[in-house]
């Protein structure tokens, strides 16, 4: 068993064990797995080898704890998955069994990242890109119909043995495609991605074999049913590609040669026009609702925050070039640009969402990206008390009764541990007929509010001239009749 932990308020990620036995994790100096934290008990969890796998126990005397999404109480058992998360204070504590096929993700990540360098490659040698020219709206539909044989080629000359040829490399790329199929078919945004990119990031392939076409969704449904969830569900939450590889597998030997070669040149076209024309692996990730933040290590390693887990992907860019101009073409539409004379960029969104990104020399990996999405979905007070049970009742009623009673709140906290989510919440108590004017380092907060005026703190530009400050906004705020202030870094 691999252990990570991962701390949400210093933003810090770090191994801390891997055993074949049995192991505690708490806060005593003596846990194999120690978090320090007063909200965790000196023996919290007893981590223990059963024949069948792995199994966790919380320790009688401790607090509840969430496993894989499910609340486990003092004393109770719960065997643990292939890959688990326990949520325990603000650790995020990822089990990985290092005996399992599990053991082998990075070589899977490693072998489509090559399949797909040069596919890539192969594409680019036969085309002249620079004769494709990409205007606003996309890619013309000859220019797109043009790279899409060109793929076409490359997957039934080049790379027809190394792909279709070799058992273990279709049945993993089959599994990726069926995963990615159905991670598209639950995308349902939650904010409009038309208003955050680029028209010309969203890229469409031609028009597929409708009869093919219609087959792939019959073994996309079937894969669905063998995962336990209906079409209309939101099932995103056990797309993890052990499961779907295993259910994949399942049906694989039902379905027919030209299919599967069918659903993986559909995969593969998919990536190599991203990657042309688009936003690149990118493209999927931020139009999956269930996906908060996206953290580009180096273009080899990209990891995903999904419903509060930080798991990694299997998407991959080919080079730093590659990563480095789809930096590029996200923040180029900003007004900004990004080159070794300027190697970091943060800014926002149209839609809100924050991006920063930085490349050499400053970044000494390689090029890196951080992309945390911004969510259309207000949050009142009584809703993170209800469905998201991230407020016990007691506080949302003082947080109320302060809002009302026009007292002043510091809401203070880590990196993405729901500071703007609360103060979002807060501002819906504010009564509609108070000013709010809000004064920010970079815009975020989303306020339901009729009178809201919001003003954003600007660095200098190129010749040091321009810059405003918070405490220039604020000392300015003050002139503006406001009722309320709402300051945030």
């Amino acid at each position: 068993m691999r252990v990570e932990v991962h701390n949400s308020i210093d933003n810090s990620h770090r191994f801390a064990l891997e055993s074949d036995s049995g192991f505690t994790i708490g806060r005593a100096p003596g846990s194999q797995v120690r978090l320090e934290s007063d909200y965790v008990s000196l023996t919290h969890l007893y981590i223990d080898r059963i024949s069948s796998g792995w199994r966790a126990r919380v320790a009688p005397d401790a607090q509840p704890v969430q496993i894989n999404n499910s609340i486990v109480r003092p004393g109770q058992f719960v065997r643990l998955l292939t890959r688990s998360t326990i949520l325990l204070a603000q650790f995020v504590v990822q089990l990985d069994d290092a005996t399992d096929d599990a053991s082998a993700r990075p070589d899977r990540f490693a072998e489509l990242h090559r399949l797909q360098h040069r596919l890539h490659t192969l594409t680019l040698d036969r085309l002249d890109l620079r004769r494709l020219p990409v205007t606003h709206d996309g890619p013309a539909p000859n220019d797109l119909r043009a790279v899409d044989d060109a793929i076409e080629h490359a997957l039934r000359n080049d790379l027809r043995p190394e792909i279709f040829g070799d058992a273990r490399t279709r049945s993993r790329l089959l599994a990726f495609a069926v995963c990615q199929r159905l991670e598209s078919a639950n995308a349902k945004p939650t904010s409009a991605p038309e208003e955050a990119l680029p028209a010309r990031s969203r890229v469409a392939l031609p028009a597929p074999n409708p009869v093919l076409e219609q087959q792939a969704q019959t073994c996309v449904a079937r894969v669905r049913a063998a995962l336990g969830n209906a079409p209309d569900q939101d099932v995103s939450h056990v797309y993890s590609e052990e499961r779907v590889a295993a259910a994949v597998a399942a049906v694989e030997t039902r379905l027919s040669g030209p299919l599967i070669e069918f659903i993986i040149s559909r995969f593969l076209k998919k990536l190599t026009c991203d990657l042309v024309f688009g936003l690149g692996p990118l493209q999927d990730l931020l139009e999956m609702p269930d996906v908060d933040e996206i953290m580009i290590v180096e273009p080899s390693v990209v990891f995903i925050e999904r419903r509060g887990r930080l798991v990694r992907s299997s998407r991959t860019f080919v080079n730093d070039q590659t990563l480095i101009s789809i930096i590029e073409r996200i923040v180029s539409p900003l007004g900004r640009r990004i080159d070794r004379s300027q190697p970091l960029v943060d800014a926002r969104l149209k839609d809100g969402s924050r991006i920063n990104a930085v490349i050499p020399p400053l970044a000494i990996k390689g090029p890196c990206l951080t992309i945390r999405k911004f969510s259309r979905r207000g949050a009142a007070l009584d809703l993170l008390v209800r469905e998201r049970r991230s407020l016990p009742p007691a506080a949302a009623a003082l947080l109320d009764a302060a809002v009302r009673a026009r007292k002043n709140i510091l809401v203070a906290g880590g990196t993405g541990a729901g500071k703007t989510t609360l103060l979002n919440a807060l501002g819906r108590a504010v009564p509609p007929s108070e000013r709010l004017i809000t004064v920010e380092d970079s815009a975020e907060l989303q306020l339901e509010h009729p009178h809201v005026v919001a003003l954003e703190a600007r660095p200098p530009n190129s010749e040091g001239a321009g810059e405003y400050t918070i405490r220039d906004l604020v000392r300015n705020a003050l002139r503006m009749r406001p009722d309320r202030i709402i300051v945030g870094e």
